[in-house]
């Protein structure tokens, strides 16, 4: 897993933080729910605390974001 930040004119105009998988961009911040933006940073500072239920999300989502879609 990679995390990135993305943003995509179909579901984020603002930067999101997200995973990649092979081709694809999973959209962390939608699967954890969080209630407002959610920057890479704060992420990656949180990331002791976080990973466990970063992980479980990843597992529960589905889909994604391929490159050119949209």
């Amino acid at each position: 897993m990679r995390l990135v930040t993305f943003s995509h004119p179909d579901f984020a105009i603002t930067p999101r933080v997200g995973a990649l998988f092979g081709e694809r961009v999973i959209d962390i911040q939608s699967l954890l729910a969080e209630p407002g933006p959610l920057e890479l940073q704060t992420l990656l500072d949180d990331w002791p605390t976080r990973s466990a239920s970063v992980a479980a999300a990843l597992e529960r989502g589905t889909g994604g974001i391929a490159p050119g879609a949209g």
